[in-house]
């Protein structure tokens, strides 16, 4: 099936049949929902799900804000499991739609639906309390606990939960520092050994996972399992992809590597915990005192090595970075410009790796000399990391420059060495799609200009045509009776020189619009300098005029913000960046009105950027339309669904930034918009919006 072809879903009589009992008017939904309504577009996907479950294919499928997605694949899934015994893992990007699914969705679905069916939700093993290092002497002698408060936090809170997981805690950045002493790990879990076994939190969880028809999880873990040979998660064959357009940012995430002097140092540290040790646990007439302190001798000479390499190698990095340095925290290291560099630190990354080698082979041989009395999660957690840092080590210097973007990165530590993968679509196609049978992915932004180009490709879906569907469902409502968009032609272009200039007018433009509005609005930013100056020019202002203005990690965190503007009784302005574009839900009279203060372009000067616009230049391409525009797009296309939640809804978007009217990228960007949006000076906007809430105050006064 080529790329753009329409979808004809094929007859499987008896699952179809089992949704629409589902979704139909006198279904099980409508009979168990006060306020369920009938959305063609939901059942559409929903069959084009159990097509793509039954038929062993790929599906990616846009569905727009309103088409109830969620319970679109979740239905079908649910059906095939229970029929076919099987299971149907799910993932997403945020934890505010996981938790939707689990807390809510899931649920309700257990109430209503005539099938059996459980569900568990799985996250990495550092989630999750070890009780065996919680009820150690041992651990708690030798971790500073800092503050006892933490600790009674914990004792309190394991005397009601029932998972072990750390989300119930609401850590903050200290206390999830503190958590690491006391949470699951691979290099010291015990497994069926361990004491704790039956009351382990994690095995339970896992123990829970075996006997799942519905698996949920969040993208990191999916990639970790799936990078690992699939030996996390039970054995499983189809999945569902949710958020998908954020699968590529969270693979390139996760299949970074980072050399940092913290990590090694943490390494160094761990290596002084042997001695003290050593003493507390053998008396001087112990049998094999001697030959044990030799063995510890001899790895307190290679801690001593290890440091001086370490202080070696980051001083050559620090030298190297100071001398490409042009006012940057991420500085790019460019082949062959700096083979020179970058040859003097690999020759020292070797030297590091075969000393890292030398300690773990003396720690197995003082831990075959002390196995039956010291304490071994020490000794576990020094392997585990020196293979940790060693398989970086091993990458670093395999460092393959057609592939792989290299750079140094300053950080409170020191600078570092990070490398990512360049682009990761071969390697989800690799790893996930070649070893499953089936791979739903879905999301509300998978099109740009009605194509499905840019998204196949940067997934890695591109090469799978044989097996794969694209389809867009449509929202029950019609965006475009609902909301209207503007596009203020007359304000400055942002511009770096005059950037104060820039700033002024769109907090002016910002506030002319918050005046007119009857409701709350959401103001987006691209810059968290550009949200303060904002934030300062117009707090107190419009506070005199009796709106309430919140900011972004100013008054509060994400949650904490969007849920005071679905309380709040008076008028807000909720200024938001980076993450306030996607992912929140403020559905009804809450919100009436998103302004895109500047196009949300990635950082041109990135290292990961800079390299895949050299690579599109090289093989012809123009990177600001293959690579730039679609990023920005896409953002763009996120912000402006913030403001249309359900059919119930109305509202307007303003995007502040001239740019869409001057430049030739403009017609890509209008043409991708969700309706033909309005041109015309911020008055013209401010006495269009005005008019639109008088005229429909009086035909809908209830809902203004």
């Amino acid at each position: 099936m080529k790329k753009g072809d329409s979808v004809k879903v094929p007859e499987f009589p008896k699952i179809f049949e089992e949704i629409d009992k589902v979704f139909a008017s006198q279904g099980v939904l409508a009979e168990g929902l006060l306020s369920y309504a009938v959305r063609p577009g939901q059942i559409q996907m929903a069959k084009l799900v159990a097509e793509t479950l039954e038929e062993d294919r790929i599906l990616l499928v846009e569905a727009g804000t309103g088409t109830g997605k969620t319970l679109a694949y979740l239905v079908p899934s649910i059906i095939w499991s229970s029929e076919n015994d099987s299971k149907v893992v799910i993932s997403t990007n945020t934890i505010n739609l996981q938790d939707q699914i689990w807390n809510h969705d899931i649920p309700m679905l257990q109430d209503l639906l005539p099938y059996k069916f459980n569900a568990v939700r799985i996250k990495g093993r550092s989630n999750y309390l070890c009780l065996r290092k919680w009820y150690s002497d041992y651990q708690l002698s030798i971790g500073d606990m800092g503050d006892r408060g933490f600790h009674e936090k914990l004792e309190t809170w394991l005397n009601t939960t029932d998972t072990g997981d750390k989300s119930e805690l609401n850590l903050s950045s200290i206390e999830e520092t503190m958590w690491r002493k006391f949470s699951a790990d691979d290099a010291t879990c015990h497994g069926s050994r361990c004491s704790w076994a039956q009351e382990c939190f994690l095995r339970k969880v896992r123990s829970a996972a075996a006997r799942a028809n519905i698996i949920l999880v969040n993208h990191s873990l999916l990639l970790i399992d799936a990078e690992g040979g699939f030996g996390i998660l039970p054995k499983y064959s189809k999945l569902i992809i949710d958020e998908a357009h954020n699968l590529s940012g969270s693979a390139v995430n996760h299949f970074s590597l980072c050399l940092e002097k913290g990590e090694l140092l943490e390494v160094y540290k761990l290596l002084g915990q042997i001695s003290p040790l050593t003493r507390q646990a053998f008396s001087k007439d112990s049998e094999n005192r001697k030959r044990i302190d030799e063995q510890e001798k001899l790895i307190m000479e290679s801690r001593s090595q290890l440091y001086g390499l370490l202080a070696e190698i980051f001083s050559k990095i620090e030298e190297f970075y100071s001398e490409l340095w042009g006012g940057k925290r991420q500085v790019r290291i460019k082949f062959p410009l700096h083979d020179a560099y970058m040859e003097s630190i690999t020759d020292l990354c070797s030297e590091l790796l075969n000393c890292l080698g030398e300690i773990e082979e003396k720690i197995k041989r003082f831990e075959e000399l002390t196995e039956e009395f010291f304490p071994g999660d020490v000794l576990r957690m020094i392997t585990s990391e020196l293979d940790s840092v060693r398989k970086n080590l091993v990458q670093l210097t395999q460092f393959d420059s057609q592939e792989q973007v290299l750079w140094l990165e300053e950080q409170e530590t020191g600078v570092s060495i990070r490398t990512a993968p360049l682009y990761v679509g071969n390697i989800l196609a690799d790893i996930l799609y070649s070893r499953l049978d089936s791979v739903v992915l879905t999301s509300a932004t998978l099109r740009l200009q009605n194509s499905f180009d840019y998204f196949s490709e940067e997934l890695g879906l591109s090469q799978l045509e044989d097996v794969l569907l694209y389809e867009s469902v449509q929202p029950p409502f019609d965006y475009c009776s609902q909301a209207k968009i503007f596009i203020a032609g007359d304000l400055p272009q942002p511009n770096w020189e005059k950037d104060r200039e820039w700033v002024e007018a769109c907090a002016g433009a910002v506030a002319e619009l918050v005046k007119i509005c009857t409701g709350s609005v959401l103001a987006l930013f691209t810059s968290h300098r550009h949200l303060l100056q904002t934030y300062e020019l117009l707090k107190g202002p419009l506070a005199e005029e009796g709106t309430r203005v919140l900011a972004h990690d100013i008054d509060g965190d994400r949650y904490h913000l969007v849920e005071a503007v679905k309380r709040a009784e008076e008028k807000t302005l909720l200024l938001g960046t980076g993450s306030f574009w996607e992912g929140i839900d403020v559905p009804g009279d809450c919100l009436q009105c998103v302004i895109i203060t500047k196009l949300p372009f990635p950082v041109p000067d990135s290292p990961l950027f800079e390299a895949k616009v050299e690579k599109l230049r090289e093989m012809g391409n123009n990177p600001f339309y293959k690579l730039f525009l679609p990023v920005c797009t896409t953002k763009l296309l996120q912000g402006i669904g913030r403001l249309i939640r359900t059919e119930e809804d109305f509202g307007f978007v303003v995007i502040l930034d001239s740019r869409l009217t001057s430049k030739a990228y403009g017609e890509y960007i209008i043409d991708s918009l969700p309706c033909e949006p309005l041109i015309c000076e911020t008055k013209g906007i401010c006495r269009s919006i005005e008019e639109t809430i008088s005229r429909r105050k009086n035909i809908h006064p209830v809902n203004l």
